[in-house]
């Protein structure tokens, strides 16, 4: 069930992605880029997801699981980065 529970939590983070996204494209006067971006970090995270999901049954399946925190790291330097440069444009009066 674990599985499961962190498939579902990070469903609802890319929803929230993509719905702050929307909602920036839509209710702000802002450039679209950061819109799009956003909307593409939650797309990215909703892929991620599903391919761990389906990889960590077969490992549980198999009996070979070992927990991984490569991925998470990985998403969480996107993210970052991503921030940072919306938020360096941002101040640059670019978006």
């Amino acid at each position: 069930l674990a599985n499961e529970r962190t498939f579902l939590a990070w469903i609802r983070t890319s929803l929230a992605l993509m719905g702050v996204g929307i909602g920036l494209l839509k209710y702000t006067g802002t450039s679209n880029a950061s819109g799009y971006v956003i909307i593409a970090l939650g797309l990215f995270a909703l892929g991620n997801a599903t391919a761990r999901y389906f990889h960590v049954m077969q490992l549980l399946a198999t009996g070979r699981y070992e927990p991984n925190s490569r991925s998470i790291v990985v998403f969480l330097l996107i993210v970052l980065a991503a921030m940072t440069t919306l938020i360096v444009l941002k101040l640059c009066g670019r978006l």
